[in-house]
């Protein structure tokens, strides 16, 4: 946005890592940070004949160029306030996050704002939080089937919390995480533990035993964990958490966790794309896919060439005891050996024997 000999533009350049407003003058060449907000970005600026118009944080705010100082312009919004009035609202066109019950008898659901469990079959419907004013976002059921994890910004901002999948006991908070956004919760198998990922693409642990929060690890790159696909994978016994990181040369690759000794391992090169990770439910094998796979096509359209279908399904033995799924075999056809028959006994002989009478010593 041109002002005279200054150009003033967003960049969040300064320490605080927001987009704010600077000012670029034509005649020193030096940079001045003009806005410095620490908490929210600016969007959509508008510059006028004598100072610049922006929104923050939800406010809207004029910025003289002269002084370059800013103020809030207060805005009183005049209404009935019909839209806000109690009435009912149908919530099926409103459905987002989902997750099924260990049985599969019934579902949970996020829908404007609350969360819900369905009926596969014969029931009714349960809200379980009945809550305005809040949202509560990614509802996971407990492989136990007894309480259902969710995130609430009741407080202002999302912390996680658990209550009991039949309604019958008052929502539990578990962390005291501030400001941020999080992600779908992943339960350990034995539902004392709970998994999830944040918008810094931090990975973290809640231990329910422990009532403690243990960070695992932070991704390289950021991607949005909804849209991207982002899963975490538990092991059968709980004691480790699979999940894949971008590193350095933009290839994946396999990362495990040890819940007990809290030590975390790289387990494939990252020389091919490896992704998806999942433990095999009799803790045999660790599968993922990986792009590993290279038969090039000559392009029909351009002159290059593409690599279609290199993704392949990857199964690594997890213990020393258990084969490789893929070693090599030699069928071959099995000989039986006879066992010698015994030989009958001639009856005639033992009757000859039996009828020879038997020889006196003289005295």
């Amino acid at each position: 946005m041109w002002y005279g000999n200054s150009l003033y533009f967003l960049s969040d350049r300064g320490k605080s890592q927001r987009q704010n407003i600077w000012k670029y003058d034509l005649k020193t060449n030096e940079m001045k940070q003009v806005t410095r907000f620490k908490d929210y970005d600016i969007s959509f600026p508008a510059i006028g004949p004598s100072d610049i118009v922006f929104e923050a944080g939800g406010r809207l705010y004029l910025l003289d160029l002269e002084t370059e100082k800013y103020n809030e312009v207060k805005i009183n919004v005049v209404t009935d306030m019909a839209t806000v009035k109690p009435r009912m609202v149908k919530v099926e066109n409103y459905i987002q996050g989902a997750n099924i019950s260990p049985s599969g008898k019934r579902a949970v659901f996020e829908a404007r704002g609350d969360i819900f469990t369905v009926p596969a079959e014969h029931g009714y419907i349960r809200n379980l939080t009945q809550r305005s004013g809040s949202a509560e976002r990614y509802p996971s059921w407990s492989p136990d089937g007894k309480h259902i994890a969710y995130w609430s910004d009741v407080t202002g901002e999302y912390e996680l919390y658990v209550r009991a999948a039949d309604g019958s006991s008052k929502e539990k908070k578990l962390t005291q995480l501030g400001k941020g956004f999080r992600y779908q919760p992943f339960w350990s198998p034995d539902s004392k533990k709970i998994a999830f990922i944040d918008n810094t693409q931090t990975i973290q642990v809640f231990d329910m035993d422990m009532q403690k929060l243990v960070k695992v690890d932070t991704l390289n790159w950021m991607m949005h964990p909804s849209l991207a696909g982002f899963d975490i994978k538990w092991s059968a016994d709980s004691n480790w958490l699979g999940y894949f990181k971008i590193l350095d040369n933009f290839q994946g690759a396999i990362f495990l966790y040890n819940a007990l000794t809290k030590a975390r391992h790289q387990v494939t090169s990252g020389y091919y794309s490896d992704f998806d990770p999942d433990f095999d439910p009799e803790g045999k094998y660790l599968y993922y896919l990986s792009n590993r796979s290279f038969f090039p096509v000559y392009s029909d359209l351009d002159d290059t060439w593409i690599y279609p279908n290199a993704t392949r399904i990857i199964a690594v033995p997890l213990r020393k005891d258990v084969p490789s799924p893929l070693a090599p075999r030699n069928d071959a056809e099995e000989v039986k050996e006879e066992k010698p028959k015994d030989k009958k006994p001639d009856k005639k002989a033992q009757k000859k024997k039996a009828e020879k009478p038997k020889e006196s010593k003289d005295e």
